[in-house]
């Protein structure tokens, strides 16, 4: 039984960004829709071992929902403060590495 819970909580994990197929939702969605989803699942695994499952999943949804929350608009805060990351900058080759790199 608990290989069957580390198994559903590691394809949690993984399927949790597959979700996301819209480049240009906000990061306060995005953030807070993964911590409910990963909350729920470790609630539930927590609160299975005290026999209250769904009680469990209940709680660590709402906490994984507001720590995603508070985490994607920060992200989204700097991002309006700060604009996007600057362009990669690259040499007249094409790399830094190989000859003529410095």
């Amino acid at each position: 039984m608990k290989i069957k819970l580390i198994l559903l909580a590691g394809l949690t994990l993984v399927l949790s960004q597959c979700a996301y197929n819209d480049p240009y939702a906000s990061n306060t969605y995005r953030d807070t829709t993964t911590g409910a989803l990963l909350g729920s699942a470790i609630g539930g695994i927590i609160g299975h071992q005290s026999g209250e499952a769904a009680a469990g999943a209940a709680i660590g949804a709402g906490v994984g929902g507001l720590m995603g929350n508070s985490i994607g608009a920060n992200k989204d805060r700097a991002a309006a403060t700060y604009g996007p990351p600057p362009p990669r900058q690259r040499n007249f080759y094409g790399s830094s590495y190989g000859y003529g790199g410095y």
